[in-house]
């Protein structure tokens, strides 16, 4: 997965995350819901409420992060 974030300057950065470090969140975040049935897609393939998940390793600017919180909207 792809993000993209931007600086103060407006400077575009892209980081690259792969999906076996990604572990999705309950609607409510605060449990985890289970990786191989969770059920975040409507039927037509949008997200059926804001997605969060936390990422067992980050990096960001040259940071590695663990257990990083990011939503996806």
């Amino acid at each position: 997965m792809k993000f993209e974030t931007h600086t103060l300057s407006s400077d575009r950065n892209f980081t690259w995350v792969e999906n076996y470090n990604f572990n999705p969140l309950t609607e409510d975040q605060k449990n985890f819901d289970d990786r191989d049935e969770a059920d975040f897609l409507e039927t037509e393939g949008q997200l059926k409420y804001d997605l969060a998940c936390q990422l067992d390793n980050y990096t960001e600017f040259g940071v590695t992060s663990q257990d990083v919180v990011r939503a996806i909207c």
